[in-house]
């Protein structure tokens, strides 16, 4: 019983290393950043950061205040430097999966262990269509757990998402 149990257990590594990978998901590419290293919407049929696996690792999707938004965030560079300004696309859905549409949003992160916010103020001043809004000018100052946060206005509706993740060093 010894060797199965061994076999099964490679047989599971051999699984997950695949999957970190990216070996096992054929037309996997990398999206948000167009060949002049603009930032494009993304794909509105997958709201997925990234189809790359440190992406998708690194920024889970995440659910409003009141549930009632769905939002993904994907950054123009990945994993997103530290002590340079770069630009997010931010993906915001209803519950029902349609995209929110120009809607008014702000943004603050946040190193809660440290006690000091981003090294600059992030402003969204342009909605890209399909539920798609440019995130411009973010900047870690250093690795750790962060979170990013996002305030939507949409007429009298106020609500508030929140993306955690810990920033590689």
């Amino acid at each position: 019983m010894k060797p199965m149990k061994t076999a099964l257990s490679f047989a599971g590594t051999l699984v997950l290393l695949a999957a970190c990978s990216g070996t096992g998901s054929p037309g996997a590419s990398a999206q948000g950043e167009s060949a002049s290293g603009s930032v494009e919407p993304s794909d509105p049929a997958s709201i997925a950061p990234s189809s790359d696996p440190s992406s998708a690792a690194l920024f889970s999707p995440a659910t409003s205040t009141s549930g009632a938004i769905h939002g993904t965030v994907e950054p123009a560079v990945m994993p997103p430097p530290i002590g340079e300004l770069h630009d997010w696309v931010l993906h915001l859905e209803d519950g029902s999966g349609a995209p929110i549409e120009g809607a008014t949003v702000t943004v603050v992160g946040d190193m809660p262990a440290h006690g000091h916010g981003l090294a600059s103020q992030p402003l969204v001043r342009e909605y890209l269509g399909n539920g798609d809004y440019l995130v411009e000018g973010v900047e870690f100052q250093m690795g750790g757990e962060w979170y990013v946060e996002f305030t939507i206005t949409q007429g009298d509706v106020v609500d508030t998402i929140r993306f955690a993740f810990d920033l590689p060093e």
